[in-house]
């Protein structure tokens, strides 16, 4: 059994220096989350087969 999972969002209303460093940020943040996310993977999947 597969599942996906999507998950898609976006800050919106930054501006001056918090819009200077979200942009600044924005690469290593999706790393952090893509990382996280995979970590989540493996839990569940090493969870179920237990």
């Amino acid at each position: 059994m597969d599942t996906d999972v999507t998950l898609s969002g976006e800050i919106n209303e930054l501006t001056g220096m918090a819009k200077f460093f979200g942009k600044m940020m924005g690469g290593t943040f999706k790393k952090a989350c893509a990382k996280d996310l995979d970590a989540l993977k493996q839990y569940i999947e090493n969870g179920l087969n237990d």
